[in-house]
């Protein structure tokens, strides 16, 4: 049952709505902050009567985390001969033919994660807009730039040679958003979004830094998950904080397959039309049922291996 704990902290107060959660064999306590200093047992009653939602919903992202979905022994194996098989063919054609093959795969991967937010830009529009650097009449600026924006943040993730941490994230978030968002590209959330559709809530704007910090300390704590399982989780948690303001669905497929390529794997491409699958699987692991969205994540490598053997036959 939840309870409000205080903390000391210094000379001051800091209150929380706690739950202490049984994991496996050990106990966890998760928190909700309620607020610091002098505050009535009045006021700290009404603001955790609040936080009761937000808190349940903080532990079944726990929960959901403790149990980790894990891919089977064959699905390993099918993946391990995919990466090897992806890491063959691309060494075996030249820089100019490899050029061609990504400049392809861009001009994809750009239509459709901007269709999934609900851009009008055509594929051939887009193509236009990458290749010759052609606007389309009659489209809205913004979903121009949001094109060219795509090109300049994918050419920053291939590029990049550092650290996968905050930093690094907000980078891409804001070559996505730097002359559409002005101050708030590449900047957390100053206030609460929601998620159209979800009946999960995103943590406040104050909480932003420490979720997104705990993502990242997380993640470097995964030594022995598969490399796939540990993209999609991230992707998963990732949009589950949202901590821009905008732009979050874009960010996260970006750094999707900045993980998948890292490790050896082609970048996948989630199509427009699978919209409502893909934020269906999404919202089945905010339940905690990650099973679909894993397997999601796997069919399309396995679909974006096949593309490429396709190309170079």
């Amino acid at each position: 049952m939840a309870y409000i704990e205080t903390i000391k902290k210094g000379r001051k107060n800091y209150y929380y709505l706690t739950n202490t959660v049984r994991m496996k064999k050990s106990f966890r306590k998760v928190r909700w902050f309620l607020g610091k200093g002098d505050i009535s047992k009045q006021k700290l009653e009404e603001l955790a009567e609040v936080a009761r939602k937000h808190l349940d919903e903080k532990i079944k992202t726990v929960k959901s985390i403790i149990k980790l979905s894990r891919l089977d022994k064959e699905t390993r194996t099918k993946l391990e001969q995919i990466r090897v098989n992806y890491q063959k063919l691309i060494s075996s054609v030249s820089k100019v033919e490899y050029s061609v093959i990504e400049k392809q795969r861009l001009i994809r991967f750009t239509f459709n994660t901007n269709a999934i937010e609900g851009s009008t830009i055509t594929l051939k529009e887009t193509a236009h807009i990458l290749e010759d650097g052609i606007s389309p009449d009659g489209k809205d600026l913004r979903e121009i730039y949001e094109v060219e924006n795509t090109r300049k943040a994918y050419d920053f993730m291939k590029k990049y040679k550092g650290k996968l941490n905050v930093k690094f994230i907000k980078k891409i978030h804001f070559n996505l958003t730097y002359n559409i968002l002005g101050e708030n590209a590449g900047r957390f959330r100053k206030i609460q979004v929601y998620m159209g559709g979800s009946k999960h809530v995103p943590p406040k704007s104050s909480l932003l830094k420490k979720e997104m910090t705990g993502l990242m300390r997380w993640m470097k704590n995964q030594k022995r998950m598969h490399p796939v399982e540990l993209a999609a989780y991230i992707h998963h948690l990732f949009i589950a904080i949202h901590p821009f303001i905008d732009g979050n669905g874009r960010t996260a497929r970006l750094l999707l397959n900045y993980m998948l390529m890292k490790s050896g794997f082609p970048p996948i491409c989630i199509k427009r039309e699978e919209r409502i699958k893909y934020t269906d699987y999404l919202e089945y692991a905010r339940d905690g049922n990650m099973d679909y969205f894993l397997q999601f994540i796997v069919d399309k490598i396995d679909e974006a291996n096949n593309d490429i053997v396709d190309t170079i036959k």
